[in-house]
């Protein structure tokens, strides 16, 4: 019996799979950058207009893109979408004039052989000697967050462009990725290994496996074909030709010698096994079928330019010659029609089914989706089971293209485009877009299943790259990853183990706990720390940030700029709490173009970011920020990477590039801590943007590096602060781009630069930078580097292929540094947390720490614990030692103790502000805000209030929080009241609460103890509510009288004598809106309760209790009973339990 193999779908015998690709524009590149179809009638903003014309300057691009979101409101377009593709794809080819110049296959063979030479020729200069080898962390695989006890393996991993299945072997998988790997698996998706690590093939498109031989498989990369005989061991480039960007590959079921490429240069032919080639056509062709039962029948799915359609031509000859047909098929004659692309699928369970889904516009406005045809007699005659082709869209005619059925919204044309019907009923068959879909009659109605549309309990990753239906298997490859199913994705489960493609576009770690962090292209953050599986990551969420950010003193508070601060779980199955940070650095996807979060070395709560011209500072962990210094008038002229001196922190070095497109950027110092700021002079080269670095033992020695720089002119350092320059740049570096540029201290000037292809070392005693490549991939693009000093490594966060560590290239000698959490406290039984901030390797360290003054005056430990019991200035001291050396640091006047403190009362109305209070917004984002009252105001028609109806950010943490160190010691009643409405969300999925919590510090703000904590139907107000008992709201909820305000009064009593910190705190469930008002903490005295009625002694007898008449609020606390009625009032009823009980009533005069 003979089988298919097809895209989606297997046959008996052969299976044909492809990940297919639109004609680029502008340029070729190894990446999916499809153009995009639109309406002629659509206004494009100045910065498509120039992303889509023939030959676009990429930076002209990004500067006129910039200027557009700075004073419009960003929104995902069809045509964002694509310059988040076309920019990342151009980045490696953008020339020093911004244009994008790719090598063609020769240049890239030169080059590579290149490399090679100089690497073996290097090798042998060290008498044999090897490097340390890299290795890749991960992430392996990235799971769920422990939210509800479910931690599954989630296809949040990385970008799959093609996957295929041995049709003789169904264990064996092979898959490519976006970030240019070709992986392979012999446990069918359990497991994946690389297989082309050794081998420039950069972003696969499509990829074979041979019928009878899964060791012998085709992949397409950008303008070639390669082929491995045994497996991935080697590869051989079987096909070269400009703008080739390979659709699909075919092997022939009947004669494996066979084999077919659709192409955007058109359809390739081979007869001998892919030893040479012959062009059938030279038009863009889409997609190959082999007939089920037949495979000498062959369907071809191919774009014609001049009428600006997809074709579907047959071949009854092994693809030797094609035939047009027509009858039925697609025909639009609309002037404004566009092609968009093209796919199919075929299946065993009627073999003369196909069905091909078309992508582009009938006629203007149809948004990306014309239809799916089927024919039902191997392709000669068609019909549009759910007409029309093209718009209107509607309920029952819909776009499945677009991010909304109804046609609105963006598309991404071919670049996420799959289909592939069932194997054992032809009717039923799956169709992958932004969302994937199914249809169960045969294409004439259509269910989503998920990613932007379908059901949110059956989680899809968006962008679906290809389907694949083998037997009783079904696979669907995303942007995601790999996900396997047997029963049309009613249930999946994701199969990405060892695809270690992840796309970091952010990257940070920690200093003296393992932990690694970043914002990922696709796949939003992800974190791991030292006590999980090696490899094993959380998926935290988000978008698509250039973010990841980890505070070197709390290594576990990592910050990420588009879901804030996070506290990483401690263990892989913990919860991962909020923490704040307020402003975030100016973030970019492709390398040299972000800003920086840094730390004080000093003080690992006093952080500094780079935001827009800004300079910013914060010193209490980035809960707020006050702007240190600007830098010119121009917003847009972004100030990026910022160095701090270790040996003089008041010294700092900051670039800032120019918004101009060819401008040359700054490079800015300061020796007063931010205060005022010196322009350098620059060395020679193309200075749009520079990257620094800074030796931690002269505040003076400063590399600099140009990402933009010509042959010659790429890497500089100073030792006189800036005044004159030594160029280092060596041939060695000829063509390569500067991406970043990291110093390891402890070393003669060791520097290391990371390009776009490959990692250099250099200190003074090498004559030339040295390849730092070995267990690298060929090639790899580094997004950022950073130093593990406690092991010895350096770690980088590559794009396209995950995160890789290496020992340093030589021993570090230990460069001591203290730290502490914070340098000045008003309080003298504070407690201080000093950190080791050395670079050090730990292996054999010891530390040694001197507190002149301090209890206790000196440890042993990395990390101890001080207090300073009398006010004053006190020097810290801190000795680290290592098999390497000793290096020892003294910070004269490193911690300030003073005894300042704040007196009662402390109270607010809002009516002019927070007063004393203030307002602590973590994530800067929906936070406590400013309320006018409509209905019920009291002292007042403003209060203070947080939108959780809106903020949908589960356990987000917003704060008001009072003076420090208040005084109690002559304060006997010290209370705490305050009136709240609130009511929780519910609708038919269920309810959703907030909380609202006091919380007390008598150490300084160190720990603190709730005494207040109400939420949900306990905290409701309402008095109109629906759900259960009433007590809750659907739509936005406001106060609309006084009763659904309630007085709440808190007896602090219990700090009486002490000093204390306050706050209030909102915690976040997505629930309703809450509001405060008419904060007061001050002295309330305690009333004795005047009782009513006979002794309680008896278990459930009810009694009256009164207060004296004339408060304003009653709070009532009773102990081994209930009270049912009167609270806030003067007068309750209570029902005691069984044995004593007491009660006591605060009351606000």
């Amino acid at each position: 019996m003979v089988v298919m193999a097809t895209k989606g779908i297997r046959f008996i015998c052969v299976l044909i799979f492809g990940c297919f690709l639109l004609q680029p524009f502008g340029a070729v590149w190894a990446q999916k950058v499809i153009r995009p179809t639109f309406s002629a009638a659509e206004t494009l903003p100045p910065w498509a207009q120039l992303m889509y014309a023939s030959n676009p300057n990429v930076w002209q691009v990004d500067s006129a893109y910039t200027a557009w979101y700075r004073v419009n409101a960003f929104t995902k377009t069809t045509h964002t979408q694509y310059y988040k593709k076309w920019r990342r794809a151009a980045q490696p080819f953008v020339n020093q004039q911004g244009f994008i110049a790719k090598p063609t296959p020769q240049q890239q063979r030169a080059r590579q052989e290149k490399r090679s030479q100089t690497v073996a020729l290097q090798q042998s200069l060290r008498s044999g000697s090897s490097l340390a080898q890299w290795s890749c962390m991960g992430p392996f695989e990235t799971f769920e967050v422990n939210y509800n006890s479910l931690q599954r393996p989630k296809s949040e991993q990385a970008n799959v462009y093609c996957f295929d299945q041995s049709f003789s072997n169904p264990d064996i998988l092979y898959c490519g990725s976006e970030g240019g790997e070709v992986f392979r698996s012999v446990n069918k998706g359990l497991d994946w290994v690389c297989v082309s690590r050794n081998y420039p093939i950069n972003a696969p498109t499509a990829i074979k496996i041979h019928p009878y031989d899964p060791d012998i498989v085709f992949t397409g990369s950008g303008n070639r074909i390669f082929k491995t005989t045994n497996g991935g061991n080697t590869w051989q480039e079987v096909y070269s030709a400009g703008g080739l960007e390979v659709n699909d590959i075919s092997v022939n079921l009947a004669n494996p010698q066979i084999v077919l490429a659709a192409s955007q240069n058109g359809l390739y032919r081979s007869t001998n096994g892919g030893n040479s080639w012959t062009q059938l056509y030279p038009q863009p062709c889409y997609d190959i079928e082999l007939k089920p039962d037949d495979p000498s029948v062959v369907y071809l799915l191919k774009g014609n330019p001049t009428q600006n359609r997809c074709e579907f031509f047959k071949s009854v000859n092994f693809g030797a010659a094609f035939t047009q047909i027509t009858n039925g098929w697609y025909n639009s004659t609309d002037p404004n029609r566009q092609d968009g692309g093209a796919r199919m699928t075929v299946t065993p369970a009627d073999p003369n089914r196909i069905y091909a889904v078309l992508i582009g516009q009938a006629k203007d406005g149809d948004n990306g989706f014309i239809g799916i045809y089927r024919s039902d007699d191997a392709g000669e005659t068609w019909t549009l089971p759910n007409p029309p082709a093209g718009g209107p869209y509607t309920a029952a005619h819909q776009n499945l293209a677009s991010i909304n059925p109804d046609g609105s919204g963006f598309h991404q044309g071919y670049y996420n485009l799959g289909i592939a019907a069932s194997h054992t009923n032809a009717n039923h068959l799956l169709i992958g877009f932004l969302s994937l879909w199914k249809s169960e009659n045969g294409a004439s109605t259509f269910t989503p299943l998920g990613g932007y549309q379908g059901s949110p309990n059956n989680y899809v990753h968006p962008d679906i790259q290809e389907i694949e239906i083998n037997g009783s298997d079904m696979w669907f490859v995303s942007d995601g990853g790999v996900n396997y199913s047997t029963d049309l994705v009613a249930n999946h489960e994701a199969r990405n183990k060892g695809i270690t493609s992840s796309d970091f576009w952010g990257f940070g770690t920690g200093w003296n706990e393992d932990v690694l962090v970043g914002g990922r292209y696709h796949n939003g953050n992800t974190a791991w720390y030292q006590n999980y599986t090696a490899g094993n990551f959380l998926g935290l969420g988000g978008g698509e940030a250039a973010t990841g950010y980890v505070n070197p003193g709390e290594n576990r508070n990592a910050y990420f700029s588009d879901i804030g601060g996070k506290r990483i779980p401690e263990t892989f199955d913990g919860f991962v709490a909020s923490v704040p940070f307020g402003i975030f650095p100016n973030e970019s996807y492709y390398p040299a173009e972000s800003g920086e979060v840094e730390f004080d070395p000093r003080c690992y709560n006093t952080v500094f970011v780079t935001n827009q011209n800004k300079l910013w500072k914060s010193e209490n962990g980035g809960a707020q920020f006050t702007l240190l210094y600007t830098f010119g008038t121009n917003t847009a002229a972004g100030v990026l990477y910022l160095e701090i001196s270790r040996s003089n922190p008041n010294v700092m070095y900051l670039t800032q590039r120019n918004a101009d497109t060819w401008g040359t950027g700054w490079l800015w110092k300061t020796t007063d801590g931010g205060v005022s700021w010196t322009n350098l002079t620059l060395p020679p080269g193309y200075a749009r943007r520079m990257l620094i670095a800074l030796s931690p033992t002269d505040e003076n020695l400063l590399w600099l590096a140009y990402p933009d720089g010509g042959n010659g002119q790429k890497i500089y350092k100073t030792d006189n602060g800036g005044s004159t320059w030594t160029n280092l740049t060596t041939a060695t570096l000829d063509d390569e781009n500067m991406q970043f540029i990291m110093h390891q201290g402890g070393t003669n000037g060791g520097l290391y630069i990371g390009t776009g292809r490959s990692v250099f070392y250099r200190n003074n005693s090498l004559p030339d930078w040295q390849y730092y490549v070995d267990g690298l991939p060929a090639e790899i693009s580094t997004d950022i580097l950073r130093p593990f000093y406690k092991e010895g490594k350096i770690r980088m966060g590559a794009y396209g292929k995950g995160i890789w560590q290496c020992d340093f290239y030589e021993p570090s000698t230990p460069v001591a540094q203290p730290m502490v959490n914070k340098r000045f406290t008003d309080c003298p039984a504070d407690t201080l947390q000093f950190e080791d901030y050395s670079m050090l390797h730990h292996a054999n360290a010891t530390w040694l720490w001197e507190f002149p003054g301090g209890i206790p005056a000196t440890s042993t430990l990395r990390n101890p614990r001080v207090t300073y019991p009398e006010t004053g200035v006190y020097n810290v001291t801190l000795t680290v030692t290592n098999p390497y050396g000793s290096s020892t640091k003294t910070i004269t006047g490193m911690v300030t103790v003073s005894s300042a403190t704040n007196n009662l009362p402390a109270e607010t109305n809002f009516e002019a502000g927070t007063g004393p209070v203030q307002v602590v917004n973590p994530d800067n984002n929906i936070g406590w805000a400013e309320y006018d009252i409509a209905n019920c105001p009291e002292n007042g028609s403003i209060a203070y209030s947080v939108s959780c109806y809106t903020y949908g950010n589960p356990g987000q943490i917003d704060e008001l929080v009072f003076p420090l160190n208040i005084d109690l010691t002559e304060t006997p009643s010290p209370a705490l009241t305050f009136r709240v409405a609130y009511a929780p969300y519910v609708d038919g999925g269920g309810a959703w609460i907030d909380s609202l919590k006091v919380l007390v510090s008598n150490n300084c703000g160190n720990n603190f103890t709730a005494v207040y904590s109400s939420g949900g139907e306990d905290l409701s107000t309402t008095t109109s509510g629906i759900g259960p008992n009433n007590l809750y709201e659907y739509d936005a909820f406001e106060p609309q009288n006084c009763s659904e305000w309630r007085n709440v009064c808190i007896n602090l009593s219990q700090f009486a004598g002490q000093y204390v910190t306050v706050k209030i705190q909102c915690l976040n469930g997505y629930g309703n809106n809450m509001y405060i008002d008419n904060l007061s903490f001050d002295n309330k005295p305690l009333v004795a309760p005047v009782i009513t009625g006979t002794n309680a002694g008896c278990n459930t007898q009810i009694y009256t209790y009164t207060a004296p008449i004339g408060g304003t609020n009653y709070q009532w606390t009773i102990t081994n009973g209930t009270i049912l009625s009167g609270q806030g009032t003067s007068t309750i009823q209570v029902q005691w339990n069984t044995g004593p009980g007491n009660v006591a009533v605060a009351i606000e005069q």
